[in-house]
């Protein structure tokens, strides 16, 4: 069905009190940010319309990351993705970064390779 749009101030509070239960339309994605930021909720999902994505694509990518400690099958994938991103779009279309997220001093990194 069609969702319940998250729609002021007011609402904003008493979803902290009662949960979960509306979604932001996009012209809110800055205030749902903000709520992110003041609750600490540690996780959250932003739905992209996937034509305005793609239709922007190189440039709707800014880096392509992957994790340090991630399964040797995962960093495989990952580099196959990235080798084809490249073909497509060109070598300096996004860089490659690794993310370590146990490095809060500097958790972003260029890949050792």
């Amino acid at each position: 069905g069609a969702p319940r749009w998250c729609s002021d101030s007011e609402q904003w509070r008493m979803e902290r009190t009662l949960g979960p239960g509306c979604a932001w339309p996009p012209s809110r994605l800055k205030l749902m940010m903000q709520q992110q930021e003041e609750w600490k909720l540690g996780y959250n999902e932003v739905v992209v319309d996937g034509p305005s994505y793609v239709e922007a694509l190189p440039g709707a990518i800014e880096a392509v990351v992957y994790r340090a400690r991630a399964p040797q099958s995962q960093l495989i994938a990952e580099h196959t993705f990235y080798k084809d991103f490249q073909r497509r779009f060109g070598p300096a279309a996004a860089p490659l970064l690794l993310f370590d997220e146990h490095n809060w001093d500097a958790p972003f990194a260029a890949p050792p390779c």
